[in-house]
């Protein structure tokens, strides 16, 4: 597994669907706090400005992340 230092290196989107922009799949995240979380980065422009958020699985924005890896498919 090899862990990625945000904002240095972004998770890369590239899924589309009912949501603004694009988003990652699954990743893990780090936050300031040592928190880890499962969640997702969307990214994209709205109303002219550009945003790149993550959130978790259950919908709620996951604050100062400063690392995440991608989930690996066990298959």
């Amino acid at each position: 597994m090899t862990w990625f230092k945000y904002p240095i290196v972004k998770p890369t989107t590239y899924e589309r669907g009912g949501w603004d922009g694009t988003r990652s799949p699954l990743l893990v995240l780090v936050t300031k706090n040592k928190d880890f979380h499962v969640g997702r980065m969307y990214e994209g422009i709205l109303d002219g400005n550009e945003f790149c958020d993550f959130v978790g699985e259950d919908g709620w924005d996951i604050p100062n992340v400063i690392m995440w890896t991608e989930l690996e498919n066990p298959f």
